[in-house]
């Protein structure tokens, strides 16, 4: 088996996975993984690819670009739809503490009185 034939599997392979997962909606810790070892052991097999390529190969490299373009379209979706939802919880978070004790902002860091006469 080729390098890049190695590669688009595994690109195709990681791309299936993000399409799964996106209509599962668990295992989120699961996919971040799995993504970081492909980025790995994709970065490994780039270094190996060599420059001289047949016909069949530049194919396959076509190929290989448009599957990576809709992968790094869809693992961009779903990490900014992760964004989002952190950021939401955060806010949630927020709105609890305030709800929890609403007067916290209303007491100032100390309780001196300072007396301006003379």
């Amino acid at each position: 088996m080729s390098i890049l034939t190695q590669l688009y599997d595994m690109t195709k392979k990681m791309y299936e996975r993000f399409q799964e997962i996106q209509s599962d909606g668990q295992k989120r810790e699961e996919l971040i993984q799995e993504f970081n070892d492909f980025l790995d052991q994709r970065e490994t097999l780039i270094k190996q690819v060599s420059k001289s390529q047949t016909d069949e190969e530049k194919q396959l490299s076509r190929d290989l670009i448009s599957v990576d373009q809709k992968l790094q379209n869809i693992a961009q979706e779903y990490f900014n739809s992760f964004k989002i939802e952190l950021g939401s919880f955060k806010q949630k978070k927020a709105h609890n503490k305030k709800y929890i004790n609403p007067y916290q902002q209303l007491y100032g860091n100390g309780g001196a009185y300072l007396d301006h006469k003379k």
